[in-house]
């Protein structure tokens, strides 16, 4: 069948054999985007997308896609900033010297086609999240998912939104097929189409770094502005966004029970609470499931000291009487005590 097939190759081409293979992947990669364009305006091939949404290789296809966004969205945003900076600093190179204004002729070249490719990468991916969100939502909000797509749309959502979006100003920005209304219009799409799941609106709001009502408000303006978005998307989306909010003040209030929790309660990757802390045998180290779960999906090596790690390797982490969860359910136990004590 064609999905699958697309899929399996999509995942494969992360190695190629070649010296150059970090980069040819997104080239391969976007010929499988083009083709997945195309055949999922069609029901046979999105039912067919369902169908094979299940299991371990559709798994990877959808974090290696994240991957590529996350790498193609940070490239093509630093890219137009050293655009921005060279571009107010060009009528100052007819003084250099010739070898050295050469040198940044050369330069700006590079930066301008590395940022077309960044920004044209960053469109198809986006387009197929868009897809694969309205088609398979709940693919969204595994364990291994929410978190990490949630923290993903909300920094793309900073990045071309929010305080610092003027550093990405360049003069012709269609000469490099820049579009951020264009970008976060398809950030919306996302965000509608995950909206419905509960578990997706806590991870926007749990994600403090970049998710703030003010932005999120600022992103509904700008697309209004340009008559990107009709008045029954604007709504639901200013619904989810309250939601999120709530989300952000009840996560916050769980954070307080964790103040001074044990270090060894936090992964020590993300330094986020653990929920199933499990042993990475190969070293010794404990982390939490999902985000190790999520490194071997990409990286089947000990993140600490790059030796062979399967998930099938991994062991329970702490005994059952000394856990996080444990720890706030304690917690929780004694605010509700001390809320009857004071009444």
């Amino acid at each position: 069948m064609l999905v699958p097939a697309l899929m399996e190759f999509y995942v494969e081409v992360e190695v190629t054999g070649s010296h150059n293979q970090f980069y040819e992947k997104f080239e391969y990669r976007q010929y499988i985007a083009t083709i997945f364009r195309h055949i999922w305006a069609m029901p046979h091939y999105r039912q067919q997308t369902k169908d094979n949404a299940k299991g371990e290789q559709f798994v990877r296809f959808l974090n290696m896609m994240i991957n590529d966004t996350i790498y193609n969205i940070d490239q093509a945003m630093e890219d137009l900033e050293q655009l921005n900076v060279m571009q107010n600093e060009q009528q100052s190179w007819a003084t250099l010297p010739e070898e050295q204004r050469d040198e940044n002729l050369q330069r700006l070249d590079r930066t301008e086609n590395s940022c077309r490719y960044g920004i044209r990468q960053t469109d198809e991916t986006l387009e197929m999240l868009g897809t694969l969100t309205g088609l398979l939502p709940e693919v969204f909000v595994t364990e291994d998912m929410s978190g990490r797509v949630a923290a993903m749309f909300d920094g793309m959502v900073d990045r071309l939104a929010g305080p610092n979006r003027k550093r990405l100003k360049v003069a012709d920005p269609e000469k490099y097929g820049f579009h951020p209304r264009d970008l976060l219009k398809r950030l919306v799409t996302c965000f509608l189409n995950l909206s419905v799941l509960p578990a997706f609106v806590e991870a926007v709001g749990h994600e403090d770094r970049y998710f703030s009502e003010k932005l999120f408000h600022d992103v509904l303006a700008i697309l209004t502005r340009g008559n990107q978005i009709n008045p029954n998307e604007a709504e639901k989306f200013r619904s989810f966004v309250q939601n999120c909010v709530t989300a952000a003040q009840n996560t916050a209030a769980d954070d307080e029970l964790f103040e001074d929790a044990p270090d060894e309660f936090f992964d020590p990757v993300q330094f986020t609470v653990m929920t199933e802390p499990v042993l990475l045998t190969t070293s010794g180290t404990i982390m939490d499931r999902s985000v190790i779960r999520r490194h071997l999906l990409s990286d089947q090596t000990d993140p600490f000291n790059r030796k062979h790690l399967t998930e099938d390797m991994l062991e329970p982490g702490m005994s059952s009487y000394r856990n996080p969860i444990k720890f706030q359910l304690i917690r929780q136990q004694r605010h509700i005590q001390s809320l009857f004590l004071t009444a």
